[in-house]
């Protein structure tokens, strides 16, 4: 999905749940116009959009009731999904959606098997609307299973599903409500299907949880159940929603390390790396998917490079960047 500054709403790939909202299930080789009036949007299991006047938005694959429009039924078009008041953000992954109001509160549905809803333990009960979780929040992240969010005094949080440690908490134990993770100077929070990774306000990057793939950075595969420091400083931004992950630093460089087995760290090879790897300069923001990664450089040209069907016209899988806008 690409958001353009006027507002308006492009997508492409996968469409076979209706993912792209264009009210069919055809799968597209290069952007085509969705919707306008578009202020933020999410890709999971479902795709969810904030529209320019905070209302929610959803389409596509439902079965975990990840839309929360009350129905388990995939959509093919984008549906509204009431909220009691103004959404300030969205996270979507495959069976969970977290929704940040602009009062702090913070909404979630889906699936719930290891309590990542955040308000009852893991039942195998589902939230087929969202619910309130808490309140005093001020940014958020969704995992495969495990939710991340961090409060407005800089504390780290998560809920949900902690088998490879992705929660952070110093063992391997699921949580049905929110743990603290740390206690302050947490920027920025980006959860992966079963790691987490963590910007602290000095500009050092931390991860946690699973790392078989060296999605962690670490320089070796071993898994933590507690946040490491990966860089120590000059950290802008982190994106990662599979098994690999990226990483911008401030002077627009953009690192890269984990799974690459379809080449979505750009490198040019299928090799993982468990040791983050400069791959592009003049960067200027950076989303993971889940085997494949979009850019956009400071030049505003949108670039793309991963599993067949990147954008850009052909199924050709790519190893490096390609220039899609």
């Amino acid at each position: 999905m690409i958001l353009k500054a006027d507002g308006t709403l492009f997508g492409y790939g996968l469409n076979d749940h209706g993912q792209l909202g264009d009210r069919t299930t055809t799968n597209r080789l290069s952007p085509v116009q969705i919707t306008t009036g578009v202020k933020t949007v999410s890709a999971g299991g479902a795709t969810m959009i904030i529209k320019t006047n905070d209302s929610l938005w959803g389409t596509g694959w439902n079965s975990n009731y990840t839309i929360g429009d009350g129905t388990d039924t995939e959509q093919h078009n984008f549906v509204q999904v009431y909220m009691p008041s103004g959404v300030k953000d969205v996270s979507a992954n495959l069976n969970l959606t977290l929704i940040l109001l602009n009062n702090g509160d913070l909404y979630s549905n889906g699936m719930n098997s290891y309590g990542q809803l955040g308000y009852s333990t893991g039942d195998n009960n589902y939230g087929d609307h969202p619910l309130r979780v808490t309140t005093g929040v001020k940014a958020i992240a969704a995992g495969n299973s495990h939710g991340m969010f961090i409060k407005d005094d800089g504390s780290l949080w998560a809920m949900g599903n902690n088998s490879c440690g992705q929660l952070g908490v110093r063992d391997n134990t699921s949580s049905g409500s929110p743990v603290c993770v740390m206690t302050s100077d947490v920027l920025a929070v980006s959860a992966g299907a079963y790691h987490t990774m963590i910007l602290k306000t000095d500009g050092s990057l931390w991860a946690t949880g699973q790392n078989i793939d060296g999605q962690l950075g670490t320089r070796d595969t071993t898994s933590h159940n507690q946040p490491v420091q990966i860089i120590s400083s000059g950290v802008a931004a982190v994106s990662t929603k599979s098994n690999h992950t990226m990483i911008l630093m401030t002077d627009g460089s953009l690192l890269a390390t984990g799974d690459n087995y379809h080449g979505q760290l750009g490198n040019g090879t299928t090799t993982n790396l468990s040791t983050p790897t400069q791959i592009m300069t003049n960067v200027r923001a950076v989303s993971a998917g889940s085997f494949n990664t979009m850019i956009l450089k400071d030049d505003d040209t949108s670039w793309a490079m991963g599993i067949g069907g990147v954008g850009d016209g052909t199924t050709i899988e790519r190893l490096r960047p390609v220039c899609i806008w």
